[in-house]
């Protein structure tokens, strides 16, 4: 007897232009679906009308960011490889569902960061803010954080760990959790020495939230240069 599937799978588009909107490149990408997204199109099937859960109905793709990384993305992965500061964008379009497709747009500015991405990433919130609860010497393995934290992924595997960003004028630098901690814990674990010592109080930001898509751009990447813009559309597919 034949068996009917369906398939969650998408494209991500990225478009550069000058300031005055002419078109320097455009290309399309194959993109990978995490496990979460397959998971929250499952539950969705399985769940009575206006019967999901809290996490089913909050978990929608919302952002999009990029990084450096180059690794190559699996549908395991729970974060990007090397998001980028700055980059993660709340999508400002949404066109209506037909033709069994979902597609979400982020318009980088010439205002916004500038540089080559290899790694694009679609979420379901925003990053996470906090500050240091204590000072941070250089070459520390662990930072104090309030109660007030969130939950942060830690591994050593690629795509299964939350990396940070320390914020502080020139001696800013990113570090990558070693250990998962709950919401609420006071104390981050991380896999490498800071290269500064920080001051308490200084502001982190904490790449955490859902990952829905993630996608490698390539050996060249996806550049954005002074004065250029760049428009991300990405587009969700459901194949029979």
């Amino acid at each position: 007897m034949p068996i009917d599937r369906i398939r969650a799978r998408g494209v991500a588009r990225f478009v550069r232009s000058d300031a005055s909107d002419a078109i320097l490149s455009d290309r399309v990408h194959e993109n990978t679906v995490t496990d979460w997204t397959r998971a929250v199109i499952a539950q969705l099937l399985m769940t009575p009308p206006n019967g999901e859960s809290t996490a089913i109905t909050m978990s929608r793709p919302s952002y999009i960011s990029l990084g450096i990384g180059q690794q190559s993305p699996s549908r395991t992965d729970s974060a990007m490889f090397s998001e980028v500061y700055g980059t993660r964008k709340k999508i400002s379009y949404t066109s209506s569902f037909q033709a069994f497709v979902a597609q979400f747009t982020v318009n980088y500015l010439t205002s916004d960061p500038n540089g080559t991405w290899y790694e694009a990433g679609v979420w379901d919130a925003d990053v996470s803010a906090t500050t240091l609860a204590a000072n941070a010497s250089a070459g520390a393995t662990s930072i104090s954080v309030p109660s007030t934290s969130p939950v942060v992924l830690g591994s050593t595997a690629p795509g299964q760990y939350n990396t940070i960003y320390i914020e502080d004028g020139a001696n800013s630098e990113y570090a990558s959790i070693a250990q998962t901690t709950s919401a609420g814990a006071t104390t981050w674990q991380l896999q490498s020495g800071l290269q500064y010592a920080h001051a308490s109080g200084v502001i982190i930001t904490a790449f955490t939230g859902n990952l829905c898509n993630h996608v490698n751009l390539g050996p060249t990447g996806e550049s954005k240069g002074i004065g250029e813009q760049l428009t991300v559309q990405w587009s969700d597919y459901i194949d029979a």
